[in-house]
């Protein structure tokens, strides 16, 4: 027994997930909290992957109670952004352009022709205006377009460029 998987569909204040709501984070942090908490008794647990997007505002309180590592989306996506940084106690640190602090504009699929935006579910426009047209999982979409939309592309097995090289 590798693996021990909880879920959480049920704990109070949760539940708004399935109907697109907004989760009451105060109201599910104790459910969540107790959940993992009882599971590390029961089991030889070494540490915690929250698989869903939904969970990383409870890492810290299941960190707290538990001091065991919590894996979650906002560990992972600072995993690869720190794999492309410069590390800052060693180092060449000077190899890179520092942030100057200002925010560049985005538009959903700005890179797509308007053959490519006609394969989409949604029009162009739509997609434009309205980026949950790519969080509703009854739509479908070509792999090769969601990875034109998102700026990545697959390159060799465990990897992933930003497709601006």
């Amino acid at each position: 027994d590798k693996y021990v998987i909880v879920g959480v569909e049920d704990v109070p204040g949760f539940e708004p997930i399935f109907t697109r709501g907004k989760i009451d984070i105060p109201k599910a942090e104790a459910g969540i909290v107790e959940k993992c908490v009882t599971a590390c008794r029961k089991h030889k647990i070494s540490a915690i992957l929250f698989e869903c997007t939904q969970l990383p505002p409870f890492s810290d309180s299941v960190r707290a109670a538990t001091a065991k590592p919590i894996f979650d989306a906002i560990v992972a996506c600072d995993f690869f952004i720190d794999a492309f940084s410069d590390n800052p106690r060693f180092g060449l640190r000077t190899w890179y352009k520092s942030w100057d602090g200002r925010h560049s504009s985005f538009h959903l699929a700005k890179n797509l022709t308007d053959s490519e935006k006609a394969q989409l579910v949604t029009t162009g426009e739509t997609l434009l205006e309205n980026n949950s047209a790519l969080q509703d999982k009854s739509k479908t979409m070509p792999a090769q377009l969601i990875n034109k939309l998102t700026g990545v592309r697959k390159g060799s097995i465990g990897s992933a460029t930003s497709g601006k090289e």
